[in-house]
């Protein structure tokens, strides 16, 4: 029945609201009997399963963009290449100075020139680097010719010597390399790296590696002679390169397939956690994920300590870049979880006087287990019996008079509350403060939102004829057909852009696949939900006869379609759940009114289209798919009893048999202190009251319609609020 009150309590304690809970036979709990414990509702300590799920889709589809993945792999097929030289000097050395030719000249200028040249081929060898391997070597004698010109003078005359010399050198090249690069694939050794013929994929492996270094290195250089030649006059430049080596042709695709079955087991990945600590950000889904994923992630990885072929490093590259991605984008979604912890409790304590630090105290508490019994006190007379007496013996919400008890003061109510929703509709409050408008813009609703909102228009239409809801609905229904055109239009538009079909083929495969849901809001959950788009998917597989890879990568292109335009207003989503809202009171309040307490129950169960409204806090925005919505309820109750007396079973000495009665009740308290006959007014016995407020979190899987009051009201007061007792 605390559902039914929920309801008709708006009322204000009038008596429309008395006569519909007089009606309903509400009868407190010590004169109602026990029914079975509910099993429908999540408690706080349920544990439940989080996974990475469409985290790993979002994630891969960056990562096997076609420039992406070929730019990985790219990286893996380069090879870092550097010419390492000698130079070692056989004979000769630079010429003298040349004579002066006789006594009274003067030198007025020395100059010499060079001229260098590779006479003939040597043999010598060249020290390799650690981690680098030779790929070319040779050697080369070289002669280099010294000219050396005197200029002399004497008065106006001037004369030139010269003297000649002939320096040889042994220079010694060698091509090596790495494969290190910039590939995301640890430097492990490749055993078949210049055999092309046993490469997997009939690839080259590193094969043509050499001729491309030579030529960049070398032969940039003026070839072999050149090279020796540039080393004795010290001039080589360019000592260092990278070369790409020749990717086979089927290797995109086989990295791909391989991507695709580590995707699937990053998929699967879990962690276990308690709805209430999620519910409080007490922990953090997204980041136990990534401490899962990493430490799965040398199995996932799976990186041999030797590469059978360049293109096992290129897969070992890709699967690598892969979980990357994963990490870090779980570990955005931690930090965002983190924001969204600070602006819930902003929230939490700006609609409420609760914080998520309380909440957590109030799920301790509630965990606590409670002493069933407690020890009897023993006085000087033996043990002491009490009992509790009180006016009203329960508490109720609902308002009382001294008809029923005469310690009441006319009409009372013993027991007043509140109840705030934190994450309730309408939509775009405090929900959208909190994932910042990542999923509704400024007057813009999510179109999973919309349909709901409209699916629930149209079951209540279905049972009850309201002309307000009718106009709402339409109006609704008019832009959520409207999104789903232009939805549709950006699925025909990828099918088109991604395959091989012309326009009116692509038109056609999105109409086909569209055809099972005739109906705006059906089309509209398909689309958001992503069933449309993998139904397109495989429509347009069979009628194209795509491959595996071509399949899935137009999956993945369909599911990333969500053009900006297709959010319909937030004024017609809250127009059309606020015509619902009233057309099932308006409805609830009559079946109260004319049935019993069973039919108002099952009535009440049913609630209309109601219970397709959408409510409370996705907890994993924006974008990616949540893993939970969770809602938050501040729960303040205020009481006061009329009269509180404990008695116990001991009197004075002198009155054996007697009892000691203490009562508060709010009356003064007098005494005859003077013996003159007249009482006087020692105090006022206050009665009993208190004030307990608590907070209740709920968790619940990601359906669209979430968890949350559904009728509007995000605060819930009872009558009397705040003033137990008057």
């Amino acid at each position: 029945m605390t559902g039914i009150e929920d309801i008709v309590r708006g009322s204000k304690g009038t008596a429309h609201s008395s006569a519909v809970l007089d009606q309903a036979q509400y009868k407190p709990v010590s004169e109602t009997p026990l029914r079975p414990k509910s099993t429908t509702g999540p408690s706080p300590t349920e544990s439940m399963t989080v996974g990475v799920n469409e985290t790993a889709d979002t994630t891969f589809r960056a990562v096997t963009d076609p420039s992406t993945l070929n730019e990985t792999l790219e990286d893996a097929y380069t090879v870092e290449v550097a010419l390492e030289t000698d130079k070692h000097r056989l004979g000769g050395g630079p010429p003298e100075m040349p004579p002066s030719p006789g006594t009274g000249w003067t030198l007025v200028a020395d100059r010499t020139t060079t001229a260098t040249e590779a006479v003939g081929k040597a043999s010598g060898r060249v020290a390799t680097p650690d981690s680098w391997h030779t790929l070319e070597t040779f050697s080369r004698t070289v002669e280099r010719q010294y000219t050396r010109t005197a200029v002399w003078q004497n008065g106006s005359v001037r004369r030139r010597t010269t003297r000649s010399s002939t320096v040889r050198y042994r220079v010694t090249a060698a091509v090596v390399g790495r494969h290190h690069g910039r590939s995301r694939a640890p430097n492990r050794s490749i055993r078949t790296a210049h055999d092309a013929s046993a490469s997997p994929l009939n690839g080259s492996n590193f094969a043509d590696v050499e001729p491309k270094a030579i030529g960049s290195l070398v032969n940039h250089a003026g070839g072999r002679d050149g090279v020796a030649e540039r080393v004795v006059d010290d001039s080589l430049s360019r000592t260092e390169a990278t070369v790409a080596a020749d990717r086979p042709p089927e290797l995109h695709d086989w990295v791909y397939r391989d991507l695709m079955e580590l995707r699937a087991s990053v998929r699967n990945t879990t962690v276990t956690v308690e709805r209430g600590r999620v519910g409080t950000f007490e922990t953090s889904p997204p980041e136990e994920l990534r401490e899962r994923v990493e430490k799965r992630r040398a199995t996932l990885a799976a990186v041999p300590e030797t590469y059978d072929s360049a293109a096992q490093k290129a897969r070992v590259a890709a699967r690598l870049t892969y979980l990357n991605a994963v990490s870090a984008e779980l570990d955005r979604q931690a930090s965002a979880r983190n924001g969204h912890r600070k602006r819930v409790n902003t929230q939490l304590s700006k609609r409420t006087e609760g914080s998520l630090r309380a909440l957590r105290k109030g799920l301790t508490a509630s965990e606590t287990p409670v002493p069933r019994s407690r020890p009897v006190p023993v006085g000087p007379a033996g043990p002491v019996r009490t009992r509790v007496d009180t006016q009203t013996p329960y508490l109720t919400l609902t308002e009382l008079d001294e008809s029923r008890y005469r310690a009441l003061d006319g009409g009372e109510h013993p027991l007043v509350a509140r109840n705030a929703n934190v994450f309730t509709v309408p939509y775009g409050d405090a929900a959208d403060a909190v994932v910042g408008g990542a999923f509704e813009g400024g007057d813009r609703v999510r179109l999973a939102m919309a349909a709901n909102t409209l699916a629930a228009a149209n079951e209540t239409l279905k049972s009850e004829s309201n002309a307000t809801l009718a106009s709402e609905r339409d109006a609704l229904q008019r832009e959520v057909g409207a999104a789903n055109t232009e939805m549709m239009t950006a699925l025909w538009l990828a099918v088109s852009q991604h395959t091989e079909a012309e326009q009116d083929e692509s038109k056609a495969i999105v109409a086909d696949a569209m055809a099972q849901w005739d109906t705006s809001a059906a089309r509209a959950l398909a689309l958001t939900n992503g069933s449309a788009q993998e139904r397109v998917a495989r429509v347009a597989s069979a009628r194209l006869t795509l491959t595996r890879v071509e399949r899935d990568r137009l999956r993945l292109q369909l599911l990333s379609v969500d053009a900006p335009a297709t959010k319909p207003t937030l004024g017609s989503t809250n127009g059309t759940a606020s015509a619902v809202r009233s057309v099932a009171k308006t409805e609830l309040s009559s079946a109260l009114a004319n049935a019993g307490e069973r039919k108002v129950q099952q009535f009440a169960q049913q609630r209309l289209g109601t219970d397709r409204l959408p409510a409370g806090l996705p907890l994993a925005p924006p974008v990616v798919p949540w893993y939970a919505t969770a809602n938050i309820w501040w729960v303040t109750v205020e009481g006061e009893y009329a009269r509180f007396a404990v008695s116990a079973s001991h009197g004075p000495p002198s009155e054996p048999g007697a009892q000691t009665t203490y009562a508060r009740d709010g009356h003064n308290v007098t005494l005859d202190v003077d013996d003159d006959g007249s009482t006087e007014r020692l105090g006022t016995a206050d009665r009993v009251s208190f004030r307990a407020e608590t907070g209740v979190v709920v968790v619940v899987p990601p359906k669209p319609r979430g968890v949350g009051d559904k009728d509007g009201n995000a605060v819930e007061e009872s009558s009397g609020w705040p003033d137990a007792g008057s």
